[in-house]
């Protein structure tokens, strides 16, 4: 059983311990209620109430049970005498309060950890420590051995040790250990050995140890120093105790903020590691690293523990950006993630703090800005975050313990940003060097201020603090000292664009704060830092005077928008148009409407045509201009995603000729790439895709090669710098790539691997849809780990995010089944597509119908597009052709035959539909040999053009073809299929091709993981035999009334073995059932 003597959820300690103890006192007295102790706010409600209602229970007990005389008047039902806290059903805290003194009081929480009204919102799971939890569960499997553990976990206030050590405790006691905690409060500091007496105490009472035997330990104190005869006695009884429970089972000992230990309490927990190695224990500390100062007593003993090697050392970090999200998400119970510019606000304001997290959120309930309607938060897309009080009072008494002069130059500070430079903040406070020193010095030791890694630079402990800082300034004296601040820095010569930005435009410069916006939208342009540039324009904008060219900013705050999100781009840029064609400016004007063309082109609009045609339309009669060969270049590339061969080849003409003559070099290679492209749409040898390959290949080199132009009569931002992550590399290496990887080259991962390379160097990790094509290839490898940590970091959105969401949606299937990947498909069906793009969807959601053996959703939108004779369409031909066979559609078989022959005479991977065709053709005449050899090359191909799906349902058909010929080939072809998914750790898809194999009485491959030497096998024992028949029908895939019909029982029978499956084996879905079965290679369930 588990026993937790404090709150469910850590608070900093907002008082002082004369208050506390003033509190402890009216509680015991009965002047107040403990609803009363935090001014009625049931939130409140938890350790220190617990520990007050503890204190009293056993002085009343000392009085001999007297009740108290001083009249009250109690806010709850019953008096507070009586309560017993806890969760409901959270029976071990009886132990605490003591037997007859039981009410129930209800957890101001509900079973989500989220109330209405004034509850407090609360994250109901542990995120975001699954590696800790493992440190810590490999501990207990230890423990188990008779091989006793330590463990000393450390951490900033709030980062989630309570709730890693609640998590951890609950799976102990699933595993029937015992969980025993006690916590070292900041009243009793000086109370000798209070946690680990009160441990024994609560041992005694739940029945864990004898009474004799607690009294057998050497005189407990009640108050003052151990005398130092009495330790070792003391310390050796208390150790033979907890010796004495583990022998029964596993035991888990929790002492709680050491930071607040008394010396005794210290010695002890040092004592214990050595005294208990050959035990069944874990011993686990808890401390807040920001408590220890330099001199703190527990410093020398994380020393001591490191040095003797008898305990380890974890220290909890911040919650990363997604773990953030999802507190956020379970916190608000939200149906979907929130808002990415919610998330990023909370983030930035909590640096992945929980605690500060909920209380963020909390406040912003408590507020309004946040608010519950239907089950749903209004709120989150509009983030209005305020300083929650309790962090705020947190900060103010430690900061109420600096001197004036150390307040004034720490304001200044909190002015300068969350980091500031030693020199900046002398100049600034016209302080000396020592004096700065000084005050530096006692903001470090009041957990204030932290000394950054950087030489001469400070930085303050959280965001939050620097925010509490600044909320003691007027708004006045900030403008001041803003004021006073940029000024210096734009003296030193050594700030960035961005700093003076921040203080110009908070100290009410408007013209300097103008310049300074202007040149960090474009240094953040140049680092491909979108975000930031656009909000730097939208600034610059707001900002301009009336001598300023608004035009031309909006026309680059358009752009930047663009780089955002394309479809707010298209929207501003139809704006600017608009406002080009009013002010009669043809120039600006056609240059808007070809960007509006350009991201329609892009999106797949069927405006695209119309604004490129209108732009043309506008800027011809002007001449060749730059403006009007990016219209021609763009109009082009519309008739290239559209199969427009003709059309396309007489538009990049005009369009490359425009282009070479005003000398927009860039421009022209691009166009030359397009033209390359056009040329082999729908013709095919190996003299073309050589060429191709030449010309992208010349494209990259001549970009490289190209100085920095000079300004033309542009009016945008345009692509950023030629060179850079928005510039035509990103396409040219795009395309080169695919090249290789259309012809099955092996310089295709050379090409990759260059590009990489180059996106690292512009700073931009998706350049050209570089993290999309890594993520094909990691899929093709088996590798989904690294294709999730790849669409992981796309930009989510408009088209941009659709190949990312449809490698996401294969790999959920595959894991999980094709219900997992409905989420995605249907975002991606809602979106408005280009036809090329909606047949790319459909041959994406194909391999996903296939794994899913769903053959007639291929055949219904195979996308196959009629206009393109290019390696994916033939990838789309083979699927279908592969499909219809299965079915049994003999007209579509044939007619997808005869679209098969459209590229036999191809030279890339497109020829294999060919082969395909021929290869099926060839087992209807009975020639099974030649259908083999085929196949097998077909395969082959496939899975070098990283396409596992389609390559795993040829692998198969092989199978089926050598199951009679040659059993140890179908075999052999049958473990490649599977070594391939078990890499991938696809349970779901393991598990039908399990039944698949035992439905054609195949060998199912053993998984030389289980096998190999040394490796730990799943413990499978404990379940009986009929739980493993119902494992292997799970595993191939029957519901629990199936299973219910294939062994003649009930279904609630079946769903009571599946829990108990899941119980035993400490899974959570029946897809683990699925990849646990399939990795132990066991026999099919036979049932008559």
């Amino acid at each position: 059983m588990t026993y937790f003597p404090r709150s469910q959820r850590r608070r900093p300690n907002l008082r002082s311990r004369h208050l506390a103890q003033e509190e402890e006192r009216d509680v015991r007295e009965g002047a107040i209620d403990l609803t009363l102790v935090y001014g009625g706010r049931s939130r409140d409600l938890g350790g220190r109430c617990l520990r007050l209602a503890r204190r009293c229970r056993r002085r009343r007990a000392d009085d001999g049970g007297h009740q108290p005389a001083r009249p009250r008047q109690p806010v709850l039902a019953r008096p507070a005498s009586q309560l017993r806290l806890g969760r409901p059903g959270a029976g071990p805290w009886d132990a605490l309060i003591g037997p007859g003194n039981r009410a129930d009081l209800e957890w101001p929480l509900g079973s989500h950890g989220m109330g209405k009204g004034s509850q407090r919102l609360l994250c109901p799971t542990l995120i975001g420590r699954d590696e800790q939890l493992a440190v810590l569960a490999e501990l207990l499997a230890g423990a188990a051995r008779g091989q006793g553990q330590t463990i000393v976990i450390g951490g900033e206030a709030g980062v989630g040790k309570t709730a890693l050590i609640r998590t951890f405790s609950e799976n102990a006691r699933a595993a029937a250990s015992r969980v025993l905690v006690g916590e070292c409060t900041e009243i009793e500091a000086r109370s000798p050995l209070g946690p680990f007496l009160h441990i024994v105490e609560i041992a005694r009472r739940s029945s864990l140890i004898r009474v004799e035997d607690a009294q057998r330990v050497a005189p407990l104190p009640q108050g003052g120093e151990i005398d130092a005869t009495t330790r070792p006695r003391l310390y050796q009884g208390i150790a033979r105790l907890f010796a004495g429970i583990a022998r029964a089972a596993s035991l888990v000992i929790v002492v709680e903020d050491l930071h607040w230990a008394d010396e005794a309490t210290l010695e002890l927990f040092r004592y214990l590691p050595r005294h208990t190695k050959a035990e069944r224990i874990i011993l686990i500390g808890t401390y807040r690293t920001d408590e220890l100062h330099r001199r703190h007593p527990l410093r020398p003993v994380l020393a001591d523990l490191a040095a003797a090697r008898s305990a380890r050392t974890m220290e909890l970090a911040a919650l990363d950006r997604g773990a953030t999200g999802r507190v956020i998400r379970e916190t608000l119970r939200l149906s979907r993630d929130a808002p990415a510019a919610f998330v990023d606000a909370l983030y930035g304001r909590c640096e992945g703090n929980p605690f500060f997290i909920e209380e963020t959120l909390d406040a912003m309930r408590a507020r309004g800005a946040l608010r519950e309607r239907d089950g749903e938060w209004l709120g989150v897309d509009s983030p209005e975050l305020s300083l929650p009080d309790s962090v705020r009072d947190a900060v103010d008494r430690r900061y109420g313990l600096l001197s004036d002069d150390a307040k004034r130059v720490l304001r200044i500070a909190a002015v300068i940003g969350q980091r500031f430079e030693f020199d900046l903040l002398a100049m600034v406070a016209e302080i000396s060097r020592e004096g700065l020193i000084e005050v530096l010095r006692s903001a470090i030791e009041a957990q204030l201020v932290v000394e950054s890694d950087e030489r001469g630079s400070f930085a303050f402990r959280h965001s939050l603090t620097r925010e509490s800082v600044l909320a003691d300034l007027l708004e006045p004296e900030r403008r001041d000292w803003h004021r006073a601040i940029g000024l210096a820095l734009e003296a030193s010569e050594r700030a960035g664009p961005e700093e003076l930005a921040y203080h110009f435009d908070a100290a009410g410069l408007r013209e300097r704060a103008f310049r300074a916006h202007l040149g960090a939208a474009e240094r953040a342009r140049a680092l491909a830092a979108f975000v930031p540039a656009r909000d730097h324009l939208r600034r610059a904008v707001e900002l301009a005077g009336p001598d300023d060219d608004a035009l031309r900013l909006d026309a680059e705050l358009a752009q930047a928008e663009a780089w955002v999100d394309p479809s707010k781009g298209e929207r501003a840029w139809e704006a600017v148009a608009q406002q080009a064609l009013t002010a009669d400016r043809t120039l600006e004007a056609g240059q808007a409407f070809a960007y509006v063309g350009a991201l329609q082109v892009h999106s797949g609009s069927p405006r695209a045509l119309a604004n490129l045609s209108r732009a043309i339309e506008l800027l011809e009669p002007l001449g060749p201009t730059r403006e009007l060969a990016h219209a021609y270049d763009y109009l082009t590339q519309w008739h290239l995603y559209n199969g427009e061969r003709e059309p396309g080849l007489r538009v990049g003409s005009r369009g490359l000729e425009i282009a070479e003559r005003v000398g927009a070099k860039a421009r022209a290679i691009g166009m030359r790439v397009t033209l390359a492209l056009l040329e082999g749409d729908g013709r095919d040898s190996a003299a073309v895709r050589h060429d191709q390959i030449v010309v992208f290949r010349a494209a990259i080199d001549q970009i490289n090669a190209l100085e920095r132009p000079s300004p033309g009569a542009s009016v945008a931002v345009g692509a950023g710098p030629l060179k850079g992550a928005t510039g035509p590399l990103s396409r040219f290496y795009n395309l080169l790539c695919f090249a290789h990887r259309a012809m099955l080259a092996p310089e295709r991962d050379a090409v990759l691997a260059e590009w990489r390379t180059w996106a690292e160097a512009v700073h931009h990790s998706d350049a050209g849809g570089l993290l999309t094509v890594r993520a094909e290839r990691a899929i093709g490898r088996g590798d989904f780990d690294e294709a999730l940590r790849c669409t992981a970091e796309t930009v989510d959105a408009g088209s941009y995010a659709v190949g990312p969401l449809m490698l996401e949606a294969f790999v959920l299937a595959a894991r999980d089944g094709p219900d997992a990947a409905h989420g995605r498909l249907a975002r991606v069906r809602a979106m408005t597509l280009r036809p090329g793009a909606s047949n790319a969807v459909d041959r994406d959601a194909a391999q996903i119908h296939l794994l899913a053996g769903d053959v007639g959703a291929v055949l219904q939108r195979p996308g196959a597009s009629p206009q393109h004779l290019n390696p994916r369409i033939a990838i789309a031909v083979i699927t279908a052709l592969y499909a219809s066979r299965v079915a049994g559609d003999v007209d579509a078989f044939a007619a997808w035959c005869t679209r098969a022959e459209q590229f036999r005479e191809r030279v890339d991977v497109a020829r294999f539909a060919a082969t395909y065709a021929d290869a099926e053709r060839a087992v209807q005449a009975g020639d099974t040999g030649r259908a083999l050899l085929d196949i097998e090359a077909v395969a082959d191909a496939m899975e070098r053009f990283d396409a596992p799906a389609i390559a795993t349902s040829l692998r198969l058909r092989r199978v089926e073809l050598l199951r009679d010929r040659d059993p140890a080939a179908a075999n052999a072809q049958l473990a490649r299929v599977v070594a391939f998914w078990r890499g991938a750790k696809a349970a779901w898809y393991l598990g039908r091709l399990e039944q698949w194999a035992r439905e054609r009485y195949l060998a199912w491959p053993m998984d030389p993981a289980a096998t190999r030497p040394g490796t730990i096998a799943t413990p499978t024992k404990s379940l009986t035999e009929r739980e493993l028949d119902v494992a292997r029908l799970v595993a191939l895939g029957l519901t629990n009334r199936e299973i219910a019909d294939r062994l003649v029982i009930s279904e609630r029978t079946a769903e009571g073995h599946v829990q108990r499956i899941l119980d035993k084996l400490g899974f959570r879905s029946r897809s683990q059932i699925a990849a646990w079965h399939a990795s132990s290679g066991r026999e099919a369930v036979t049932t008559g």
